[in-house]
């Protein structure tokens, strides 16, 4: 097992470096779906080998009064942290629909 993180924040509702903020109800809907034991990668490249594990998500009020997810977690390459410095989550809030009438 490698060395454990806990409660780095990967998302919240302060304004981020691209000047971008997500408002409340969507970051209580991504923490819906973020996975408890998910493997992220260096910038959220899948075809890489994972550089952390979540070990466990919360959703946490800091505080200045922000809302924020904050996990738990396994540093599985402890290289990529070092050059990068931390991790978070790629959202997007983008719905596509095709067809008519309520989704099946």
């Amino acid at each position: 097992m490698g060395r454990i993180i806990r409660g780095q924040v990967v998302a919240s509702t302060r304004l981020d470096k691209h000047g971008e903020r997500l408002n409340e109800e969507i970051l209580e809907r991504l923490f819906e779906q973020v996975g408890p034991d998910m493997l992220l990668g260096v910038q959220h490249d899948i075809s890489q080998t994972p550089a952390v594990k979540f070990l466990g998500k919360h959703l946490v009020r800091l505080e200045d009064g922000e809302l924020a997810i904050t996990v738990d977690l396994e540093v599985l390459d402890e290289e990529a942290l070092a050059e990068i410095g931390g991790f978070s989550i790629s959202f997007t809030n983008l719905t596509h629909r095709y067809g008519v009438g309520e989704p099946t």
